[in-house]
């Protein structure tokens, strides 16, 4: 049993043998909901004491009130979240979210194992959340909370009040209060969570051939996927979001997908949204379809307009160039969200934030940089939301494409990656690629790839041999293989071998005169 006294916080030794015993018994896989985490120290005693597939979402606003300075004199230390983080150390299996309980959760829709309630402990919004929550537990769910005592009279009343209309009994252990539901609770949110979802089932077609003489850095398969989505899938319950389409090919594909729709869909007026710098940037994959010198501004954009002019024509494009991290999103439903934009973390953080709350059931997020070397934040991300995402498949060149479930709650897209998760949180989902690699597929060990650069990126030692031991030898590949070759890139991309082009395609180095 792990047991930390020495941590800023205001638990007794007996409340956190508690924690640690509560958190011990709860089966692999659950769920913990810790509002009011403050420093960290309960939250530390759930993590360590629980196991590492047990997900504890840590939730305060860390906002500095007049309340937490004397707690700050009083141990010597700083209110903020990375203080929290500091104190919650290597533990991999908290998730901190920067909000406020129930006004930020109103869309949680993910079962809970044990809720613990340490934050406001005055009505209303102790009572609100009490019953927020149990609306959300799973049978036999433990729910319990701090500071069961004379000095909060609002929550003696109501955790008893509770316990009377439940006719269960109430724990008391020094002043946390417990209450264990019965095996037959079935609250809405776990009714609603044993919804059984489908995969997509839709064919993927080639795509059209004129589409090929776009200069892409995208393989064929890739290609025809959103060609596929767009002509046999899009329902027209949403839009099509297209963030990257550099000189149109994906554009191009969901255009021609959309003509090709055989059902009674609107086919003309901004069914496709792009978003992209059009500027040039002294980058392999540009060099290999551009010609610097004959861009006089460095902007490639009138090269993409004319590329798509047949889209445009139809009405069928609204464009948006510039700075990605300038825009927003207008709040339209989104079925199909195809993004080869998110280079960086803030740009995955702004993508996230602003249109995976339009995505529903149903929806499709292409990740066009998930088997690429670089870009650890995007496995990091779909792996963050793997409640409520799940993978459908992959086309060789490095596409991973996946399927919305349910919705995903607003506050998973709020806050910023690295600010919910730690290193050892990074570090627990690359390492399911370990436990996962049994067939030795080249597609999968892209993704180790991607693991060992994130920590050369992060100067990190560990497991770099391991995961090395794994790797095929790039110059022994099985050509037959459509992935072989991309691994093979990606893998002389790390280890410093000779490179040939990732992609091969036509070079685009004039704008060609209609």
């Amino acid at each position: 049993m792990y047991l930390n006294e020495t941590l800023p916080g205001q638990m007794t030794r007996k409340e956190l043998v508690c924690i640690a015993e509560l958190a011990k018994a709860l089966p692999e896989n659950s769920t913990i909901v810790e509002l009011g985490s403050l420093f960290g120290k309960s939250s530390v005693h759930w993590a360590k004491n629980a196991a590492d597939s047990v997900k504890i979402y840590c939730v305060d606003p860390w906002k500095r009130e007049n309340w937490i300075k004397p707690l700050e004199k009083k141990f010597n230390t700083t209110f903020s979240i990375d203080t929290f983080w500091q104190n919650i150390g290597d533990s991999s299996n908290v998730i901190a979210l920067q909000a406020y309980s129930p006004q930020d959760f109103t869309d949680w829709n993910i079962p809970v194992d044990i809720y613990f309630d340490d934050s406001v402990h005055i009505n209303p919004i102790f009572k609100k959340n009490l019953y927020f929550w149990l609306d959300r537990m799973k049978p036999g769910g433990i729910i319990c909370g701090h500071d069961y005592s004379p000095d909060f009279p609002d929550i003696v009343e109501e955790v008893n009040c509770l316990a009377e209309k439940l006719s269960l009994p109430l724990e008391i252990i020094d002043k946390i209060w417990i209450i264990r539901l019965p095996k037959d609770y079935h609250s809405p949110i776990y009714i609603e969570s044993k919804k059984k979802s489908t995969l997509p089932d839709f064919e993927i077609e080639t795509h059209p051939t004129d589409i090929d003489s776009i200069g892409s850095m995208m393989n064929s398969e890739e290609l025809s996927l959103l060609y596929s989505l767009a002509k046999n899938y899009f329902s027209d319950q949403g839009e099509i979001v297209d963030l990257g389409p550099f000189l149109g090919s994906s554009t191009a594909c969901f255009g021609e997908g959309i003509l090709a729709n055989k059902l009674n869909i609107r086919k003309s007026y901004k069914r496709v949204y792009s978003y992209d710098l059009f500027c040039y940037q002294k980058y392999a994959g540009f060099d290999w379809l551009l010609n610097r010198k004959n861009l006089p501004t460095g902007s490639f954009f009138m090269n993409y307009l004319y590329n798509i002019r047949k889209y445009t024509n139809l009405g069928l494009v609204n464009i948006t160039p510039g700075d990605l991290c300038k825009f927003t999103w207008n709040s339209n439903p989104v079925e199909i969200l195809f993004i080869d934009a998110s280079k960086n973390l803030n740009l995955n953080d702004h993508i996230v934030k602003h249109f995976f709350p339009s995505l529903f059931p149903g929806s499709i997020i292409v990740q066009q940089d998930y088997y690429f070397y670089g870009c650890p934040w995007l496995y990091l991300s779909m792996e963050l939301l793997k409640p409520w995402v799940d993978y459908i498949g992959e086309a060789p060149g490095a596409t991973a494409y996946f399927v919305v479930n349910k919705k995903i709650p607003k506050i998973l897209t709020k806050n910023p990656l690295l600010k919910m998760i730690n290193p050892a949180r990074a570090i627990y989902y690359f390492k399911q690629l370990l436990r996962q690699n049994q067939n030795h597929s080249y597609e999968h060990q892209i993704l180790l790839l991607k693991f060992y650069q994130y920590l050369l990126d992060n100067n990190n030692q560990v497991l770099r041999n391991e995961i090395k031991s794994l790797l095929s030898n790039p110059n022994q590949v099985s050509q037959s293989d459509p992935w072989s070759k991309v691994y093979q890139w990606n893998h002389r991309q790390i280890f410093g071998e000779s490179v040939a082009p990732k992609k091969v395609s036509k070079e685009q180095t004039l704008l060609p005169i209609a």
